[in-house]
């Protein structure tokens, strides 16, 4: 009988430890991969230069830069900031963002 409840115990012991280990770890301690840029759109005159800086938070960096339209305008980035430096066209033209994952968050620019 003293053998029996020294491995009941035993089992007990086993399984709660097993439940109280196996706990849910939603807790990401890596970077955010949730990307945000801002400014999210600008809109501004397409008579003179106009330049606008940018910036991205969250993700993984390093981060890219890239333009959609480089006849409407082009960037020079380091890092989490990007300087936009428009033509004098006017037209919709989009500064993307794209981190070390791959996720992508792009602003839109407006030139009137």
């Amino acid at each position: 009988m003293k053998t029996n409840r020294i491995h009941l115990l035993a089992i007990v012991g086993a399984v709660t430890m097993l439940f109280l280990g196996c706990e849910s770890n939603d807790d990401n301690s890596s970077s955010s991969t949730t990307l945000a840029i801002s400014p999210a759109s600008i809109q501004f005159s397409a008579a003179q230069v106009t330049t606008v800086t940018f910036e991205v938070s969250g993700g993984t960096p390093a981060y890219n830069w890239s333009v959609n339209n480089t006849n409407l305008g082009w960037i020079v980035s380091s890092s989490d900031t990007a300087i936009y430096t428009s033509r004098t066209n006017a037209g919709q033209n989009f500064v993307v963002a794209q981190d070390a994952n791959s996720n992508v968050i792009s602003a839109t620019v407006v030139q009137l």
